[in-house]
């Protein structure tokens, strides 16, 4: 049988190719003997790929077997890993904003995708990430769970609501404080989210801030931590501190007091003000006090560990495998395989990056067909 498939706006025929209905229903097993890889291109109606296409792949990207997914409620992801639970992974939609109860989650071990229904809302309230870091699971909404609105002022301004899913308890944002997309930290049984800055009505620029919220209070406070209007990006918390960046390369830190430190990590590197410190998809939090991380310069990414604990450290990878013009998305690591999987972007060819997850040393690299559009690699066992 013959199977035509339009795939980055080009028609492709293929034949053989294994359909399945239903992502949770996607139980692989390898083609041959030889060690593989299965690519993961989600459906993407905005370049009319209505179904999620899977290619099981050797460590020299060549093609073993295809796979199509069958599901409608399956479309472009991004995973997130927490080191407290690095066998699962989160998977925030995104490229299509649908208003829908659920999400899903990836179990690396078992190689399974399984869909969470949020049912304890009384509106659909959809989900715009669920980048999170703690104990429990945490994830920001489209709209206010109070409402099912994002009730815009003539500003603007707009409100949603973030939820903790384990204890099934949200909040919901105020006016002129719009969550980022990034990752939202549960630090001494208070929730710490990042905020975007905006104009107010004098066409003034309030600068962003770190929201903080008491679930038992019903009540937000707000943090800024210079006079610069810098933008500022939680990255993570734990037993001790909570650790924000800012654009301008500094890292400041939270006690459970919520006394404010500020450190410069990066100020060992050449050209400082010339890095892009936000979070992009770009670093991967190793353990509870390291995390691989990545910083924008002018002539592309560079790699290193950062070290979170009472003066927070930068170090560049000594072997990186990160070349000059190209972009990367750290991806998760496989604690069992002890890999660690990013994907590469170039002016020619994508490839797949497969890093010791020990050293960090590189173990695979092997090309991928338009991996803008790719979101997603397992390694099959």
């Amino acid at each position: 049988m013959v199977s035509v498939f339009l795939f980055g706006n080009t028609l492709i025929k293929k034949t053989d190719r294994i359909r399945i209905e239903g992502i949770e229903n996607f139980e692989p097993d390898r083609s041959s003997s030889e060690e593989s890889y299965l690519l993961y291109y989600p459906a993407d109606i905005r370049v009319s790929q209505n179904v999620t296409l899977v290619k099981e792949v050797n460590n020299k990207g060549d093609i073993l077997t295809e796979y199509e997914i069958i599901d409608e409620d399956f479309r472009r992801v991004v995973a997130h890993q927490k080191p407290n639970h690095s066998n699962e992974l989160y998977l925030s939609f995104f490229g299509e904003a649908t208003i829908d109860n659920y999400f899903y989650t990836y179990d690396i071990r078992n190689n399974h995708f399984k869909k969470i229904h949020l049912d304890y809302f009384d509106f659909p309230v959809g989900v715009d990430h669920i980048k999170h870091f703690g104990d429990d699971v945490l994830l920001q909404n489209l709209v206010s769970h109070k409402t099912g609105d994002q009730n815009s002022d003539e500003y603007g301004n707009f409100s949603v609501s973030i939820t903790n899913v384990t204890t099934e308890q949200s909040f919901e944002t105020e006016l002129g404080f719009v969550p980022r997309w990034s990752p939202i930290l549960h630090f001494k049984e208070k929730v710490l989210f990042g905020t975007s800055g905006y104009y107010n009505e004098e066409d003034e620029y309030v600068a962003p801030t770190i929201g903080i919220s008491s679930l038992e209070e019903d009540r937000i406070d707000y943090l800024t931590f210079n006079d610069t209007k810098e933008e500022l990006f939680p990255v993570y918390a734990n037993n001790d501190f909570a650790y924000i960046v800012g654009s301008s390369g500094q890292m400041y830190t939270l006690d459970e007091d919520l006394n404010i430190q500020t450190f410069k990590p990066f100020e060992k590197l050449s050209f400082q003000d010339h890095y892009f410190y936000e979070e992009s998809n770009a670093y991967l939090m190793l353990d509870e006090k390291k995390a691989l991380y990545s910083v924008m310069g002018e002539n592309g990414m560079v790699f290193g560990i950062l070290t979170l604990n009472e003066h927070p450290e930068f170090t560049l990878l000594e072997d990186s495998f990160a070349e000059e013009s190209k972009t990367y998305t750290i991806l998760y690591e496989n604690v069992d395989e002890e890999e660690l999987y990013i994907i590469e972007l170039g002016d020619e060819i994508d490839n797949v990056i497969v890093l010791n997850s020990h050293d960090l040393t590189l173990k695979f690299k092997f090309p991928i067909e338009q991996g803008y559009l790719m979101d997603f690699v397992v390694k099959l066992p």
